[in-house]
């Protein structure tokens, strides 16, 4: 049912914002966008409670402006993790298209890469 209203919530969006393919966006639209699809992609990613941490595992997402990931994201190996990676990739590109588009600067630091996942409360948290 939650995969089924992931992929319905999804439909939608993309759908709203392709309605006019010939109006430029704005800044602000661009942004919610981006906003949206990394919200779907945490919800997915954080759909499961996390009990045992060797059923975790984390990655890259976002994109920087001079290249590499902006974060990283653990998640759940008993989700659709076709559907995960599908939706990061959607951001990344995204992402790339927004800085590009807006001259958007950011910092050329590598983000540092998780050494693994442990649960705290329910959650999986990333340890470094």
């Amino acid at each position: 049912m939650r995969k089924l209203l992931f992929i319905a919530v999804s439909v939608f969006t993309v759908l709203l914002i392709s309605c006019d393919a010939d109006q430029e966006s704005t800044r602000e639209q661009d942004l919610a966008y981006l906003n949206q699809l990394l919200s779907e992609i945490e919800l997915l990613a954080n759909s499961k409670d996390c009990t045992d941490a060797t059923e975790w595992e984390f990655t890259g997402i976002g994109s920087k402006s001079c290249g590499g990931y902006t974060g990283f994201i653990a998640y759940h190996k008993d989700i659709d993790t076709e559907l995960l990676f599908q939706k990061i990739e959607e951001h990344i590109e995204a992402q790339t298209i927004y800085n590009q588009k807006w001259g958007v600067a950011g910092d050329c630091a590598v983000t540092v890469e998780p050494t693994g996942v442990v649960c705290e409360e329910g959650k999986a948290v990333l340890t470094y």
